[in-house]
């Protein structure tokens, strides 16, 4: 990519408008080792950092559990809905996964793992951010509950959990 916008040939107004949407959309984050360029960094939406703040506040985070590549064909859609606007809140946050890839034809270094799941499984681990002070009260998929585990960051309230997701190779 860099030596494409360097020595041109590409479409980098195009490229700019798909980082800036990428961006807009939490999936396109920068992170630096540079500790004082990282302090710089956390004040924007594009750090991807935890707010530290009481204001309420939802977010997850997926990343791949397995080691395999079908990540690629993971998507997902979250939504927050809440009931009441004082200091107690009745909150439901719903997480949609749909595994989208080929089922047949996919090569073994894209479905295969390093875990101890066969192939045809997608571990994913996922991590819920509530605002600071909350409760998770249930974890549940089509109503059974699930094994989470929980903590804080930066204030906010954290659950985990592994999930997996069926894939039929």
């Amino acid at each position: 990519v860099s030596h494409k916008l360097i020595t041109g040939g590409s479409d980098v107004t195009g490229l700019l408008q798909a980082a800036g949407q990428a961006a807009s959309e939490s999936r396109l984050l920068l992170w630096t080792r540079d500790a004082a360029a990282e302090r710089e960094l956390s004040a924007y939406p594009i750090s991807g950092v935890v707010p530290l703040n009481s204001i309420p506040y939802a977010g997850v985070t997926i990343n791949n559990g397995g080691g395999d590549k079908l990540s690629y064909y993971l998507h997902a859609s979250f939504s927050y809905r809440r009931t009441g606007c004082g200091a107690i809140r009745n909150v439901t946050a719903t997480l949609t996964l749909r595994n989208d890839a080929p089922r047949h034809g996919l090569p073994a270094y894209v479905t295969d793992t390093n875990s101890n799941s066969r192939p045809g499984l997608q571990r994913v681990n996922v991590a819920y951010y509530a605002s600071a002070g909350a409760d998770v009260v249930s974890v549940t998929h089509d109503g059974r509950p699930i094994h989470t585990s929980g903590g804080q960051e930066r204030g906010h309230t954290l659950t985990f959990f592994a999930y997996t997701l069926p894939f039929d190779t």
